[in-house]
């Protein structure tokens, strides 16, 4: 709203004006009497009052019209920079990207364990439900093979040559780095036909770390029981096997049911 102080001083000077105006009828006579220099200053000097009485009038006015549209253009220059950041955030949609073709498609993790190097090249996921885990959220369970079985894995697969199981994770939202020490992620390396681990079956790596690059998944088709055909996940990996090894590469895991724990 607009302020009302200087409509109130124009009112209130108007009121001063009519007994000047009186007064002047009263002194005509000594206005005749005087001589052109006094006539001359009483002039100058009314000028200059009516100029001076304008000034601050004007003055008064004027800087109470630009506070108040000082303050209008405030409130609306804050509306309009409120809905523009409130659109900008909507059209901001975070997550990872859903689609992932050519290279981003393709599992290729080398290990390199006591002189021995192997390469990855299968890999595949199940989930498990958010009512059969300890957080109450869905985790992701992911192996990556060699040798062994095409396919899915069920409870006929023979036994691949070697394997990674990774997990310690749940539904990836976005492009963060999860760490073992940081996030509980693990990586652990079983060794079937004794390549890396000899008669050892099994090792832990003590750093691992894992970054999302793309993720599909549609958890209303999990619960159902049913494959996801479309659901993938793509992860970059690193991981050192305490000073006897280390991995590295990225990963494309398809959904297989068969993997999935629902209770």
């Amino acid at each position: 709203m607009r302020s009302l102080r200087p409509f109130l001083f124009l009112a209130v000077m108007a009121l001063f004006a009519q007994p000047l105006t009186a007064c002047s009828d009263d002194d005509d006579s000594k206005a005749d009497i005087s001589d052109d220099a006094g006539s001359t200053d009483a002039d100058a000097t009314g000028g200059d009052d009516a100029d001076t009485q304008s000034d601050d009038a004007d003055g008064a006015g004027g800087e109470d019209v630009t506070e108040d549209v000082g303050a209008d253009a405030s409130d609306g220059g804050d509306d309009v920079d409120t809905t523009e950041e409130a659109d900008g955030a909507d059209a901001v949609e975070p997550g990872l990207p859903q689609t992932c073709e050519g290279a981003c498609a393709e599992t290729a993790l080398t290990l390199e364990y006591a002189g021995e190097t192997g390469v990855l090249t299968r890999a595949a996921f199940g989930l498990t439900a958010p009512n059969a885990t300890e957080s109450g959220e869905w985790e992701v369970y992911l192996e990556a093979w060699e040798g062994g079985f095409e396919g899915c894995p069920t409870e006929s697969s023979p036994s691949p040559d070697w394997t990674f199981i990774i997990g310690g994770f749940g539904l990836v939202e976005d492009t963060s780095t999860l760490t073992k020490a940081d996030d509980g992620v693990f990586l652990t390396l079983s060794d079937y036909d004794g390549k890396f681990l000899g008669q050892v079956p099994f090792a832990s790596a003590g750093v691992v770390a894992i970054t999302p690059v793309a993720s599909k998944i549609d958890t209303e088709l999990v619960l159902q029981g049913q494959q996801d055909e479309d659901g993938f996940l793509a992860l970059d990996i690193s991981a050192v096997f305490d000073g006897q090894g280390e991995t590295s590469g990225q990963i494309y895991a398809k959904h297989c049911v068969s993997m999935d724990l629902l209770q």
